[in-house]
């Protein structure tokens, strides 16, 4: 449509609401425009999602985390480990190389409530640990819970992402890489 800029008036990432895209294409996010022009991040493929003993609770498999859909309707698709316990409620996901580089990692919690569970939330590429400047506790994640929880990772590299979560159930919508 007239005056309509696809990369500054809309979520170029949200294909389900995206007019530009029409459901094909690459995804790409602009994220900031500064001294040096456009910071542009493109959406990494992602696969092989798991949890760390295998398991997951009821039907709530880890695929679910990677499926696209960013706010289910209801938590039923949603990834869910099968215990509370760290490390084997510990997620991995596959990056596309093992030299794959991470610029941020956005994190979409379950959408209808338990928003206590995610205050141990970490994510690592590797050994590295990537930050977030949000706050886990419960009313920041609910107020976040559509835009996700972002976390910088400052272009580490490695071949998978790793969610860690202390002592409470790990639950994802979905888990999304950027790079630059």
């Amino acid at each position: 449509r007239e005056g309509w800029n696809c990369e500054r008036d809309i979520d170029p990432c949200d294909d389900k609401h995206n007019p530009c895209m029409n459901g094909r294409g690459s995804c790409v996010r602009v994220n900031s425009v500064g001294a040096g022009g456009l910071n542009i991040f493109h959406q990494l493929p992602l696969s092989n999602p798991r949890f760390e003993d295998g398991l997951y609770y009821w039907n709530k498999l880890p695929e679910y985390a990677i499926d696209g859909d960013r706010t289910p309707i209801t938590d039923e698709f949603i990834a869910h480990s099968y215990t509370d316990q760290h490390p084997e409620n510990t997620f991995f996901v596959d990056l596309p190389s093992s030299q794959t580089i991470v610029d941020k990692v956005i994190i979409y919690p379950r959408q209808h409530g338990q928003f206590a569970r995610y205050r141990g939330l970490a994510v690592r590429i590797g050994d590295s640990y990537c930050s977030t400047s949000l706050s886990l506790d419960p009313a920041t994640i609910r107020a976040n819970k559509e835009t996700g929880i972002i976390f910088q990772c400052n272009s580490f590299m490695g071949s998978m992402i790793t969610v860690e979560n202390d002592n409470k159930s790990l639950q994802i919508a979905e888990i999304v890489g950027h790079t630059k």
